[in-house]
Order: C-alpha cells, then sequence, then structure tokens
C-alpha cells in the first residue's frame, strides 16, 4: 500500500509543480526548513483524521440506513466520494487564489483525497498517510524550496 501511494503521490506531486510554474502559487505558500520537518508530518496526521477519517467515519454511519438497499461497496464509494470533497472546498474557501487556480487547486486536492481515500479502503490508514507525506515532501520540501529561487 505504501509503494502504491508513493507512487500516486509522485504524479500529483509531478501536476501540482506543473500548475504552479503556470499559475504561481502565492510565494509564502510553504513553511521554511528546518520547521517544515516537524510542520508537514504533524499537519498531515491533523489533516487525515479531520478530513479524512472522522467524516468518513460520520459518513458511513450515517449512510448505514441506505447499506442494505445499495449494498456495502456501493455505499462506501458515496461516503468516499462525499468526504473526498470536504479538503479541497476547505483550501479553495480560505486560500484566496485567483479563479483558475482556485479551480486547479480544487480539482487537484480532490485527486488527492480521492486517491488517499482508496488506498485507504484498499491498504490501511499507514498507506493513505504515507501518500500524504510522500507528496508534502515533493510539493512542500523539495519543489517548496526550489521555487523561491526559480519563480521568484
Amino acid at each position: 500500500g505504501m509503494a502504491v501511494g508513493a507512487g500516486l503521490a509522485s504524479v500529483l506531486g509531478v501536476a501540482i509543480v506543473i500548475a504552479d510554474i503556470i499559475f504561481r502559487y502565492p510565494q509564502d505558500i510553504n513553511a521554511p526548513l528546518p520547521q517544515a520537518l516537524a510542520f508537514y508530518p504533524s499537519i498531515g496526521l491533523v489533516a487525515e483524521i479531520v478530513f479524512h477519517v472522522l467524516p468518513l467515519t460520520i459518513t458511513m454511519f450515517l449512510l448505514q440506513p441506505f447499506r442494505d438497499r445499495l449494498g456495502t461497496a456501493r455505499t462506501t464509494w458515496i461516503a468516499i466520494v462525499v468526504v473526498a470533497v470536504a479538503e479541497p472546498t476547505f483550501q479553495v474557501f480560505f486560500g484566496g487564489e485567483t479563479q483558475a487556480l482556485a479551480v486547479y487547486t480544487w480539482v487537484h486536492v480532490f485527486a488527492i483525497a480521492f486517491l488517499q481515500l482508496w488506498v485507504f479502503r484498499r491498504y490501511d490508514f499507514v498507506s493513505m498517510y504515507s501518500m500524504r507525506l510522500v507528496y508534502y515532501a515533493y510539493w512542500h520540501l523539495i519543489w517548496g524550496t526550489l521555487r523561491l529561487s526559480l519563480l521568484f
């Protein structure tokens, strides 16, 4: 599961770097090193709990009455899609980006959330969390450091 998550995070990491080159996210979007080494694993864990585990648990509980009619698999996928909407909506609502950048951000973060929830369903929490950490390594640590000298 961790290898699958890392592979997905790598593809998404390349996509966000390309988007940053085209659209230019704000200069101060990344936490600086060395603080970033503690910040991103911590905030990633909080994000997994707040945006994925708790909402998925609540949504699955609320969909429980429909499980017999829809089936467990369909109910689970409905919950995954519903929960995957939360994080991108939150980021775009509080992000303050231009409209084009906000649309890209929403779609990109939805893809991350959806794929992370798929990894969680297929494998486990550690695989889902490691996917976020690999993505953060690309976007916030490696590219986050390089972009300052390359783009600004």
